[in-house]
């Protein structure tokens, strides 16, 4: 999404930002540059994007909504399911508290509270199956990191 407004000061750019725009732009601009953005924000968008994920042994199907591990159904609910999708496009990479809740709850979610540990749990539970197989690794003040 393309924001064009006659806003140009910095917090607003900032608001559209983060409320989901994918660039902003101010007047005065130009047909050309209107044009140009238009053209990158579709280049953006023609990767095809991946249908099965697959990592140690898990297998995330995200058109048929199935999880395997090791050829095992997981029944996940669908928090559960938007938790593991986000960790399985994000293999290795330490992701925030923040970040988490802005894409499971779609919004600035209070992160100080203890249900995205909730759901943490629960994920743990259903996908690691011995303790000496730890599959997310917690990073204390930070967030979560699928090993």
């Amino acid at each position: 999404m393309l924001i064009l407004s006659a806003r140009d000061a910095v917090e607003d750019r900032i608001k559209g930002l983060d409320h989901g725009a994918d660039d902003y732009l101010s007047k005065p601009f130009s047909l050309e540059e209107v044009q140009a953005r238009i053209r990158s924000l579709l280049r953006r968008q023609v990767a095809v994007k991946e249908t099965v994920l697959e990592h140690r042994g898990i297998r995330m199907d995200l058109l048929g909504r199935m999880v395997t591990q090791n050829g095992q159904p997981i029944e996940l609910t669908s928090r559960e399911f938007a938790l593991l999708e986000i960790f399985m496009y994000n293999p290795g990479r330490i992701l925030t508290r923040t970040l988490i809740c802005e894409k499971i709850w779609e919004s600035h979610y209070d992160v100080d509270t203890n249900l995205l540990d909730v759901y943490m749990s629960k994920l743990r539970a259903k996908l690691e199956a011995a303790p000496d197989k730890q599959l997310f690794k917690t990073m204390r003040g930070v967030g979560y990191q699928l090993l």
